[in-house]
Formats: structure tokens, C-alpha cells, sequence
């Protein structure tokens, strides 16, 4: 049958990857939680993700002030998916609308998307600490 070392040596690296598998995977994007209406600024770079989780209402519609900047997906009526799609600025307003435009409540994100640093790498052609970045307010 199988000896005590053959066992141990097939088990001891298998549990390994699964604690250590277990830590990286199944994070998912960064939560943020908007307990109040007040305004909120987020910061992501090109292609990273954001849940909102809304705890002073419900969400059923999504406005942006540049649609080209960023994509959202209302989840559940308190979960809102944010994703940067270019560099850029934009105000997102989440609203909770009854009827067709009675609106109850409404806040405000303000979504700063940065470049993704390697793409900007890879077609300038240059190093990182070439690359200059500004951003005016």
C-alpha cells in the first residue's frame, strides 16, 4: 500500500498551494461603503473595478457626466459595479427614483480614472520614470 513519506509527500505540497491559492483568489474587486448621500471620490486606474455598496437607500438608475470614462452595473438595488474604461474624470449620480421622476434620494461619486502605467509603457516605448503624469483639478 502507500508508505507514511509517499503520503506525506503528495498531501504536505497540496495543502500548501490550497492555503496559500486561497489567499490571492477569490478576493474580487475593493468594496467601498457609502453609508450617507455625501459625495465620494474614487480613484482607480484604467480597468480596475470598484463595488459601491450603498447603505443609505436603494440605487435603480445611473447618470454619468462622461459615459466614456467609465461603465457601471447595478448589481443589487445596493450594489452598484464601477470599472474604469480611459483616463479621465468623471461625476457618476446614483438615484433612487420612484414612478417616473419623483426622485427620493441621490448621491454623488466623483471618479478619477488614471492611466494603466504599463500600457502607457508599452506605446510610448520608453521607461516608467520617463513617463510624467499631471492631472489638473
Amino acid at each position: 500500500m502507500f508508505k507514511k513519506s509517499n503520503i506525506a509527500s503528495i498531501f504536505i505540497p497540496f495543502i500548501f498551494c490550497l492555503f496559500f491559492s486561497s489567499q490571492s483568489l477569490g478576493k474580487g474587486p475593493e468594496r467601498i461603503v457609502m453609508e450617507t448621500t455625501s459625495p465620494v471620490k474614487i480613484n482607480r486606474m484604467v480597468g480596475q473595478s470598484v463595488i459601491v455598496e450603498i447603505r443609505w437607500g436603494i440605487v435603480n438608475r445611473v447618470d454619468f457626466s462622461a459615459p466614456d470614462i467609465a461603465e457601471a452595473i447595478i448589481l443589487t438595488p445596493r450594489q452598484i459595479y464601477l470599472m474604469g474604461k480611459k483616463p479621465g474624470i468623471t461625476n457618476i449620480t446614483l438615484r433612487q427614483i420612484y414612478g417616473e421622476d419623483i426622485i427620493k434620494d441621490s448621491a454623488i461619486i466623483e471618479l478619477k480614472v488614471s492611466p494603466d502605467i504599463f500600457i502607457v509603457e508599452v506605446i510610448k516605448g520608453s521607461s516608467v520614470s520617463q513617463v510624467k503624469f499631471e492631472w489638473s483639478e
